[in-house]
């Protein structure tokens, strides 16, 4: 068993309607909907990374994470 972060995506939601009134269309929503989950279903089901453990990954790439992410006194302090 491994695991993994990552960055889920940025995905158009209904969720800040009723702060900016915008309205989207549900086509729209499918669409970017399977751009967002890319990441995730590469980690799960890929082999290309069949035994990497504690990584992060951003557009099925592994990458590092923020410095924020990486502050072990900030992590602890949380």
């Amino acid at each position: 068993m491994t695991a993994n972060a990552l960055h889920p995506g940025v995905i158009a939601t209904n969720l800040m309607d009723d702060y900016t009134g915008r309205l989207r269309s549900k086509r729209r929503d499918v669409a970017d909907w399977g751009r967002g989950v890319r990441t995730s279903i590469y980690l799960a089901t890929s082999p290309d990374v069949e035994g990497i453990n504690g990584r992060y990954f951003v557009d099925e790439r592994e990458t590092n994470a923020s410095e924020l992410a990486q502050d072990g006194a900030l992590a602890r302090r949380l």
